[in-house]
Protein backbone atom coordinates (compact mmCIF):
# COMPACT_ATOMS: atom_id res chain seq x y z
CA UNK A 1 0.00 0.00 0.00
CA UNK A 2 1.60 3.50 -0.92
CA UNK A 3 2.05 5.92 1.99
CA UNK A 4 0.35 8.89 2.33
CA UNK A 5 1.80 12.20 2.40
CA UNK A 6 2.00 12.98 6.25
CA UNK A 7 4.11 9.60 6.04
CA UNK A 8 6.02 9.86 3.68
CA UNK A 9 6.94 13.70 5.43
CA UNK A 10 7.42 11.84 8.79
CA UNK A 11 9.73 8.89 7.49
CA UNK A 12 12.05 11.90 5.62
CA UNK A 13 12.08 13.77 8.79
CA UNK A 14 13.30 10.92 10.54
CA UNK A 15 16.53 10.16 9.64
CA UNK A 16 17.54 13.52 8.66
CA UNK A 17 19.57 16.40 10.42
CA UNK A 18 20.52 19.68 8.05
CA UNK A 19 17.56 21.06 5.83
CA UNK A 20 17.78 23.49 3.17
CA UNK A 21 14.67 25.94 2.78
CA UNK A 22 14.89 27.40 -1.20
CA UNK A 23 12.55 30.42 -1.81
CA UNK A 24 12.35 31.66 -5.69
CA UNK A 25 14.16 34.70 -6.41
CA UNK A 26 13.05 37.84 -5.37
CA UNK A 27 12.22 39.56 -8.51
CA UNK A 28 10.28 42.32 -9.09
CA UNK A 29 6.95 40.86 -9.81
CA UNK A 30 6.67 39.27 -6.64
CA UNK A 31 4.84 41.97 -4.06
CA UNK A 32 5.59 42.78 -0.48
CA UNK A 33 2.63 40.64 0.93
CA UNK A 34 3.06 37.68 -1.43
CA UNK A 35 6.57 37.94 0.17
CA UNK A 36 4.71 37.59 3.59
CA UNK A 37 3.51 34.12 2.40
CA UNK A 38 6.88 33.13 1.35
CA UNK A 39 8.38 34.36 4.31
CA UNK A 40 5.78 33.39 6.58
CA UNK A 41 5.63 29.54 5.44
CA UNK A 42 9.31 29.22 5.26
CA UNK A 43 9.42 30.00 8.93
CA UNK A 44 6.78 28.62 10.05
CA UNK A 45 8.41 25.07 7.70
CA UNK A 46 11.55 25.60 10.25
CA UNK A 47 10.25 25.74 13.40
CA UNK A 48 8.38 22.29 12.66
CA UNK A 49 11.13 21.03 11.32
CA UNK A 50 12.57 22.09 14.69
CA UNK A 51 9.55 20.64 16.44
CA UNK A 52 10.23 17.38 15.21
CA UNK A 53 14.04 17.22 16.47
CA UNK A 54 16.12 20.16 17.15
CA UNK A 55 18.54 20.22 13.75
CA UNK A 56 20.24 22.84 11.51
CA UNK A 57 17.98 24.69 8.94
CA UNK A 58 18.91 27.22 6.37
CA UNK A 59 16.48 29.70 4.30
CA UNK A 60 17.91 30.98 1.27
CA UNK A 61 16.35 32.96 -0.91
CA UNK A 62 18.24 34.37 -4.21
CA UNK A 63 18.09 38.98 -3.92
CA UNK A 64 16.33 38.51 -1.48
CA UNK A 65 16.25 41.65 0.82
CA UNK A 66 15.00 41.77 4.75
CA UNK A 67 11.76 44.57 4.82
CA UNK A 68 10.42 46.42 7.62
CA UNK A 69 6.95 45.32 6.65
CA UNK A 70 8.01 41.64 7.31
CA UNK A 71 10.08 42.41 10.69
CA UNK A 72 7.37 40.64 13.35
CA UNK A 73 8.37 37.89 11.55
CA UNK A 74 12.38 37.35 13.17
CA UNK A 75 13.34 34.43 10.75
CA UNK A 76 12.93 37.30 8.05
CA UNK A 77 16.43 38.81 9.14
CA UNK A 78 18.21 35.93 8.78
CA UNK A 79 17.25 34.56 5.23
CA UNK A 80 20.30 34.05 3.39
CA UNK A 81 20.73 35.36 -0.53
CA UNK A 82 23.09 32.28 -1.18
CA UNK A 83 23.36 28.74 -0.04
CA UNK A 84 26.17 28.87 2.37
CA UNK A 85 29.53 26.50 2.40
CA UNK A 86 30.07 24.18 4.62
CA UNK A 87 33.40 22.70 5.94
CA UNK A 88 33.19 18.95 5.52
CA UNK A 89 36.44 18.11 7.50
CA UNK A 90 37.22 15.61 5.13
CA UNK A 91 40.84 15.27 3.84
CA UNK A 92 41.58 15.62 -0.07
CA UNK A 93 45.35 13.80 -1.63
CA UNK A 94 46.29 13.38 -5.50
CA UNK A 95 48.24 10.25 -6.08
CA UNK A 96 50.46 10.91 -9.59
CA UNK A 97 52.30 8.02 -10.39
CA UNK A 98 55.86 8.57 -11.87
CA UNK A 99 56.03 5.13 -13.94
CA UNK A 100 53.23 2.91 -14.49
CA UNK A 101 49.28 3.65 -14.40
CA UNK A 102 47.39 3.08 -11.24
CA UNK A 103 44.92 0.05 -11.48
CA UNK A 104 41.37 1.56 -10.67
CA UNK A 105 40.71 -1.56 -9.14
CA UNK A 106 43.23 -1.52 -6.22
CA UNK A 107 41.52 2.41 -4.92
CA UNK A 108 39.04 2.57 -2.85
CA UNK A 109 36.92 6.02 -2.91
CA UNK A 110 33.97 8.12 -1.36
CA UNK A 111 32.22 10.68 -2.67
CA UNK A 112 32.25 13.95 -0.69
CA UNK A 113 28.98 14.27 1.55
CA UNK A 114 26.41 16.58 0.71
CA UNK A 115 26.09 19.31 3.04
CA UNK A 116 22.52 18.51 3.40
CA UNK A 117 20.20 16.06 4.18
CA UNK A 118 16.83 17.53 2.42
CA UNK A 119 15.95 20.41 0.88
CA UNK A 120 12.37 22.05 0.69
CA UNK A 121 11.61 24.35 -1.84
CA UNK A 122 8.81 26.46 -1.22
CA UNK A 123 6.54 28.45 -4.06
CA UNK A 124 8.16 27.94 -6.82
CA UNK A 125 7.26 26.62 -10.51
CA UNK A 126 10.48 25.36 -11.39
CA UNK A 127 13.80 25.35 -11.31
CA UNK A 128 14.56 28.40 -13.48
CA UNK A 129 12.77 30.50 -10.58
CA UNK A 130 14.87 29.45 -7.88
CA UNK A 131 17.85 32.22 -9.83
CA UNK A 132 20.96 31.94 -9.65
CA UNK A 133 20.74 29.22 -6.38
CA UNK A 134 19.95 26.81 -9.32
CA UNK A 135 22.66 27.38 -11.31
CA UNK A 136 25.41 27.72 -9.38
CA UNK A 137 23.96 24.25 -6.92
CA UNK A 138 22.95 21.98 -9.78
CA UNK A 139 24.85 19.25 -8.32
CA UNK A 140 23.61 19.39 -4.63
CA UNK A 141 19.82 19.54 -6.34
CA UNK A 142 20.26 16.51 -8.65
CA UNK A 143 21.68 14.42 -5.34
CA UNK A 144 19.48 15.43 -2.38
CA UNK A 145 16.14 14.12 -1.60
CA UNK A 146 13.94 17.46 -2.02
CA UNK A 147 10.42 18.05 -1.33
CA UNK A 148 8.06 20.81 -2.93
CA UNK A 149 5.33 22.62 -2.07
CA UNK A 150 3.55 24.78 -4.27
CA UNK A 151 -0.28 25.88 -5.29
CA UNK A 152 0.53 26.71 -8.70
CA UNK A 153 -1.19 23.66 -11.33
CA UNK A 154 1.78 24.07 -13.62
CA UNK A 155 4.42 23.23 -11.34
CA UNK A 156 7.01 20.43 -12.52
CA UNK A 157 6.82 18.32 -9.71
CA UNK A 158 10.33 17.71 -9.20
CA UNK A 159 10.82 16.76 -5.94
CA UNK A 160 10.88 13.28 -4.16
CA UNK A 161 7.42 14.32 -2.59
CA UNK A 162 5.31 16.96 -4.29
CA UNK A 163 2.63 18.93 -1.92
CA UNK A 164 1.05 20.54 -5.25
CA UNK A 165 -2.10 22.01 -4.07
CA UNK A 166 -3.59 24.15 -7.04
CA UNK A 167 -7.10 24.88 -4.71
CA UNK A 168 -5.24 26.58 -1.59
CA UNK A 169 -4.78 30.07 -1.51
CA UNK A 170 -1.68 30.15 -0.49
CA UNK A 171 1.50 28.32 0.86
CA UNK A 172 0.40 28.94 4.33
CA UNK A 173 -2.31 27.06 4.21
CA UNK A 174 -0.91 24.28 2.71
CA UNK A 175 1.62 24.52 5.75
CA UNK A 176 -0.62 24.74 8.41
CA UNK A 177 -3.14 21.85 7.43
CA UNK A 178 -0.31 19.70 6.72
CA UNK A 179 1.73 20.92 10.19
CA UNK A 180 -2.03 20.47 11.68
CA UNK A 181 -1.99 16.50 10.92
CA UNK A 182 2.00 16.26 11.12
CA UNK A 183 2.59 18.13 15.12
CA UNK A 184 -0.57 19.59 16.26
CA UNK A 185 1.20 20.61 19.28
CA UNK A 186 2.98 23.05 16.87
CA UNK A 187 0.27 25.46 16.67
CA UNK A 188 1.32 28.05 19.79
CA UNK A 189 -0.51 31.45 19.12
CA UNK A 190 3.12 32.96 17.51
CA UNK A 191 2.91 29.80 14.87
CA UNK A 192 -0.62 30.53 14.14
CA UNK A 193 -0.05 34.33 13.49
CA UNK A 194 2.73 33.47 11.05
CA UNK A 195 0.45 31.10 9.14
CA UNK A 196 -2.57 33.88 9.11
CA UNK A 197 0.11 36.75 8.14
CA UNK A 198 0.82 34.19 5.28
CA UNK A 199 -2.90 33.86 4.14
CA UNK A 200 -3.50 37.63 5.03
CA UNK A 201 -0.48 38.52 2.72
CA UNK A 202 -1.01 36.57 -0.41
CA UNK A 203 -5.11 36.91 -0.69
CA UNK A 204 -5.17 40.62 0.18
CA UNK A 205 -6.81 40.44 2.91
CA UNK A 206 -9.42 37.77 1.98
CA UNK A 207 -10.36 39.40 -1.28
CA UNK A 208 -8.32 36.77 -3.68
CA UNK A 209 -10.34 34.66 -5.51
CA UNK A 210 -8.31 32.00 -4.34
CA UNK A 211 -10.41 31.85 -1.21
CA UNK A 212 -12.67 28.97 -0.04
CA UNK A 213 -14.35 26.85 2.17
CA UNK A 214 -10.87 25.23 3.85
CA UNK A 215 -9.56 28.34 3.73
CA UNK A 216 -11.73 30.19 5.95
CA UNK A 217 -12.31 27.00 8.20
CA UNK A 218 -8.34 27.44 8.75
CA UNK A 219 -8.48 31.03 9.73
CA UNK A 220 -10.81 30.27 12.03
CA UNK A 221 -9.00 27.86 13.80
CA UNK A 222 -6.10 29.67 13.56
CA UNK A 223 -7.84 32.79 15.84
CA UNK A 224 -8.83 30.37 17.88
CA UNK A 225 -5.51 29.19 18.69
CA UNK A 226 -4.57 33.03 19.52
CA UNK A 227 -3.09 34.49 15.83
CA UNK A 228 -3.02 38.06 16.47
CA UNK A 229 -4.47 40.25 13.79
CA UNK A 230 -3.78 43.58 14.61
CA UNK A 231 -0.16 42.54 14.46
CA UNK A 232 -0.14 41.48 10.79
CA UNK A 233 -2.49 44.52 10.01
CA UNK A 234 -0.09 47.08 11.52
CA UNK A 235 2.98 45.61 9.46
CA UNK A 236 1.06 44.63 6.19
CA UNK A 237 -1.73 46.56 5.43
CA UNK A 238 -0.85 50.01 7.20
CA UNK A 239 2.53 50.73 5.03
CA UNK A 240 1.19 53.46 2.90
CA UNK A 241 4.24 56.63 2.93
CA UNK A 242 4.38 59.76 1.54
CA UNK A 243 7.14 58.78 -0.34
CA UNK A 244 5.42 55.43 -1.70
CA UNK A 245 1.76 57.81 -2.23
CA UNK A 246 3.93 60.02 -4.27
CA UNK A 247 5.38 57.34 -6.68
CA UNK A 248 1.81 56.09 -7.40
CA UNK A 249 1.03 59.69 -8.08
CA UNK A 250 4.02 59.84 -10.71
CA UNK A 251 2.29 56.51 -12.11
CA UNK A 252 -0.84 58.33 -12.65
CA UNK A 253 0.65 60.49 -14.38
CA UNK A 254 2.56 58.93 -16.51
CA UNK A 255 0.44 56.27 -17.95
CA UNK A 256 -0.69 55.79 -21.27
CA UNK A 257 -3.66 54.10 -21.67
CA UNK A 258 -5.00 52.33 -24.47
CA UNK A 259 -8.47 52.07 -24.50
CA UNK A 260 -8.95 49.92 -27.61
CA UNK A 261 -6.67 46.79 -26.38
CA UNK A 262 -7.58 47.40 -22.64
CA UNK A 263 -3.92 48.27 -21.39
CA UNK A 264 -1.93 50.44 -20.04
CA UNK A 265 1.81 51.30 -19.80
CA UNK A 266 4.14 53.47 -17.55
CA UNK A 267 7.78 55.17 -18.20
CA UNK A 268 9.79 55.57 -14.98
CA UNK A 269 13.58 57.00 -15.09
CA UNK A 270 15.63 56.51 -11.66
CA UNK A 271 15.28 60.25 -11.13
CA UNK A 272 11.51 59.96 -10.55
CA UNK A 273 12.53 56.90 -7.53
CA UNK A 274 15.37 59.44 -6.05
CA UNK A 275 12.35 62.44 -6.28
CA UNK A 276 9.95 60.68 -4.73
CA UNK A 277 11.82 58.55 -2.07
CA UNK A 278 10.34 55.67 -2.55
CA UNK A 279 11.96 52.02 -3.89
CA UNK A 280 10.36 50.11 -6.99
CA UNK A 281 9.97 47.24 -4.89
CA UNK A 282 6.34 49.00 -3.84
CA UNK A 283 5.55 49.05 -7.63
CA UNK A 284 3.63 45.94 -7.63
CA UNK A 285 1.33 47.06 -4.86
CA UNK A 286 0.64 50.46 -6.45
CA UNK A 287 0.09 48.55 -10.18
CA UNK A 288 -2.49 46.11 -8.12
CA UNK A 289 -4.14 48.73 -6.47
CA UNK A 290 -4.65 50.35 -10.04
CA UNK A 291 -6.36 47.50 -11.93
CA UNK A 292 -8.17 46.44 -9.23
CA UNK A 293 -10.12 50.21 -9.23
CA UNK A 294 -10.01 50.66 -12.92
CA UNK A 295 -12.45 48.12 -15.07
CA UNK A 296 -11.05 49.03 -18.15
CA UNK A 297 -7.65 47.95 -17.70
CA UNK A 298 -6.74 44.02 -18.17
CA UNK A 299 -2.85 45.09 -17.93
CA UNK A 300 -0.57 47.30 -16.95
CA UNK A 301 3.04 47.31 -17.93
CA UNK A 302 5.83 49.49 -15.70
CA UNK A 303 9.27 49.93 -17.64
CA UNK A 304 11.73 52.01 -15.86
CA UNK A 305 15.34 52.11 -14.79
CA UNK A 306 16.18 50.96 -11.32
CA UNK A 307 18.58 53.03 -8.89
CA UNK A 308 20.90 50.16 -8.31
CA UNK A 309 20.79 48.65 -11.72
CA UNK A 310 21.32 51.31 -14.18
CA UNK A 311 22.97 49.18 -16.95
CA UNK A 312 19.83 47.62 -17.43
CA UNK A 313 15.91 48.23 -18.14
CA UNK A 314 13.61 46.47 -15.81
CA UNK A 315 9.76 45.95 -16.83
CA UNK A 316 7.09 44.43 -14.68
CA UNK A 317 4.17 43.41 -15.97
CA UNK A 318 0.63 43.27 -13.82
CA UNK A 319 -2.60 41.52 -14.97
CA UNK A 320 -6.12 40.51 -14.38
CA UNK A 321 -7.35 37.08 -14.81
CA UNK A 322 -8.42 37.70 -18.77
CA UNK A 323 -4.47 38.17 -19.60
CA UNK A 324 -1.61 35.88 -19.00
CA UNK A 325 1.64 38.51 -17.32
CA UNK A 326 4.34 36.11 -18.04
CA UNK A 327 3.12 35.60 -21.83
CA UNK A 328 3.37 38.94 -22.29
CA UNK A 329 6.57 39.06 -21.60
CA UNK A 330 7.91 35.83 -22.68
CA UNK A 331 9.99 36.62 -25.98
CA UNK A 332 11.76 38.70 -22.82
CA UNK A 333 12.72 36.09 -20.79
CA UNK A 334 10.19 37.11 -18.39
CA UNK A 335 9.64 35.34 -14.71
CA UNK A 336 6.24 35.00 -12.42
CA UNK A 337 3.39 33.86 -12.97
CA UNK A 338 -0.52 34.50 -14.64
CA UNK A 339 -1.01 37.98 -12.74
CA UNK A 340 2.76 39.34 -12.16
CA UNK A 341 5.83 38.67 -14.35
CA UNK A 342 9.04 41.07 -14.40
CA UNK A 343 12.22 40.93 -16.69
CA UNK A 344 15.39 42.72 -17.91
CA UNK A 345 16.78 43.81 -20.74
CA UNK A 346 19.64 45.28 -21.33
CA UNK A 347 18.73 47.91 -23.84
CA UNK A 348 17.63 51.95 -23.05
CA UNK A 349 14.78 52.59 -21.77
CA UNK A 350 12.78 54.18 -24.30
CA UNK A 351 13.89 51.25 -26.51
CA UNK A 352 12.23 48.46 -24.02
CA UNK A 353 8.88 50.68 -24.05
CA UNK A 354 8.76 50.57 -27.77
CA UNK A 355 9.37 47.24 -28.10
CA UNK A 356 7.07 46.21 -25.22
CA UNK A 357 3.83 48.55 -26.81
CA UNK A 358 4.77 46.98 -29.68
CA UNK A 359 4.05 43.71 -28.61
CA UNK A 360 1.16 44.49 -26.69
CA UNK A 361 -0.05 45.81 -29.82
CA UNK A 362 0.44 43.15 -31.56
CA UNK A 363 -1.15 40.25 -29.82
CA UNK A 364 -3.99 41.71 -27.65
CA UNK A 365 -7.04 41.80 -29.57
CA UNK A 366 -9.17 44.99 -30.02
CA UNK A 367 -12.01 45.64 -27.83
CA UNK A 368 -11.16 42.40 -26.03
CA UNK A 369 -8.20 42.50 -24.58
CA UNK A 370 -7.75 39.20 -24.26
CA UNK A 371 -4.28 37.73 -25.06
Amino acid sequence: MALSLIEQLTRLLAPATRHLILLPEFSEHIRLRSRADLVASAAALSRLIALHRPRACDIVADAYVAQSALAFIPESTSILTTIPERTTHTLQFTVAPSTAPIDPSTIATDATQLQYDTIWILGAHDRKSLGRVATTHQYLLDHTPTVVIDTAFANDRSGAINLIDPTAASLSEIIGITARELAPAWYTPENATLMLAGILGRTHSFRSHTMNERTFKLVANLIHDGASREVIVDHLFRQRSIAMLRLWGEVLTRMQHDAARAFATVVLTKDIFAATGCTPEWLGEITDEILASSPEINACVVVYTHPDHGDETHVLATTNRRIHAREILAIFGAVGNATAASCRIAAPLSEVHDRIHTELIRNLVVADGKW
